[in-house]
């Protein structure tokens, strides 16, 4: 008997599992991760003659692990309208809505227990659902480095991303703390690219949908990427325009002590790129000249126009007194001064001045 009833038991067991592994699978969805879907697609479930009803709908996972209750359901009339007072039924309609944020194979089991005007009832089925990552609509193209001053922006809209309003996007520093945010899927770095304290920053955009970085695939190629790029950006080189001989330079330089445009020294922070010349004008702060002869300067003044730092220096009376008519001397100058990126310029000058 023992024997017998163990046998039963098994047969059960077999039976029930057999039972809870061929729900009809009723239809296949194709969504994509973070973004709503419905189910039914198309439709709704409904049944008539209803007297009573309860609705429930769960998410598993393609080995059938169960990940959380759909609680996001439709249904009409509200569950509230239910049990109906009387024995004339009605008809009721259902639907789940959900998001998954992984891409994937999913299934959603749907099930009803429900009371006709005839008897008591139950079904379930199975959604099969076809989770995938979105595709950029346009393949960004950001450089690995830019200058500073230049003007930089880029979309990351996804061609499956329909919610506009819910694209966002931070920028972050080599720390990790953000310096700049802004809403919608166009970034434009154009802030961050004329900050003096991201200079020489490596800089990183992280684009968001609902909130959440996303992976994404690569229109032509579908090769998977993080919704992350990243970039630095590079102090322009110092570029400098003067008549007199430069250190390292070969030959020799001859002024004439009147002459007043060989005592301007410009200088220009330039940097090549694809498409022309990023070009700003140095600050020029805490200026030091000095001479040698001593007393070849009687003083000297930093201005700025235009995209050039102009250090203009004016030469001593008593040095040109001093001087024989037609007579030269060997003059060397020396230019300190601290650029806004706090590079400190220290450039020697050297000339045969004549008089």
């Amino acid at each position: 008997m023992k024997k017998v009833t163990q046998i039963l038991l098994l047969i059960i067991t077999v039976l029930a599992s057999i039972s809870a592994q061929t729900i009809e699978v009723v239809d296949s969805i194709d969504a994509v991760i973070l973004e709503s879907f419905r189910v039914p697609e198309n439709r709704n479930i409904v049944l008539t003659n209803i007297l009573d009803v309860e609705f429930t709908a769960e998410l598993f996972d393609i080995n059938m692990n169960k990940v959380k209750d759909c609680d996001n359901q439709w249904q009409d009339p509200a569950a509230s309208q239910f049990p109906v007072n009387g024995k004339r039924g009605k008809m009721v309609q259902f639907s789940v809505n959900e998001q998954i944020d992984e891409a994937g194979v999913f299934f959603i089991k749907v099930s009803i227990k429900y009371s006709d005007e005839e008897s008591k009832n139950s079904l379930e089925a199975l959604y099969r659902i076809n989770v995938k990552y979105p595709t950029l609509a346009s393949i960004v193209k950001l450089r690995e480095s830019y200058y500073y001053s230049e003007t930089k922006t880029f979309s990351f809209a996804a061609r499956e991303f329909s919610e506009l309003q819910n694209y966002s996007y931070t920028v972050t520093n080599s720390g990790g703390s953000i310096v700049d945010t802004g809403n919608g899927s166009l970034v434009n770095l154009d802030k961050v690219l004329n900050d003096e304290n991201m200079v020489e920053q490596n800089l990183t955009v992280t684009g968001f949908y609902k909130g959440k970085q996303f992976k994404y695939l690569l229109p032509g190629t579908n090769e998977l990427k993080d919704s992350k790029w990243s970039f630095k950006v590079n102090k322009p080189e110092m570029d400098q325009f003067v008549t007199w001989k430069k250190r390292g330079d070969e030959g020799n330089r001859v002024i004439s002590v009147y002459n007043d445009r060989a005592m301007n020294f410009l200088y220009l922070y330039v940097g090549k790129t694809p498409n022309g010349f990023a070009a700003i004008a140095p600050k020029g702060r805490n200026l030091i000249v000095t001479s040698e002869p001593k007393n070849f300067v009687q003083s000297y003044l930093a201005t700025t126009s235009g995209k050039f730092l102009f250090v203009d220096i004016l030469v001593n009376p008593d040095f040109i007194e001093q001087m024989e008519e037609c007579g030269e001397q060997e003059v060397s100058l020396n230019i300190k001064f601290i650029t806004q990126f706090g590079e400190k310029v220290d450039y020697d000058y050297y000339a045969t001045v004549i008089n």
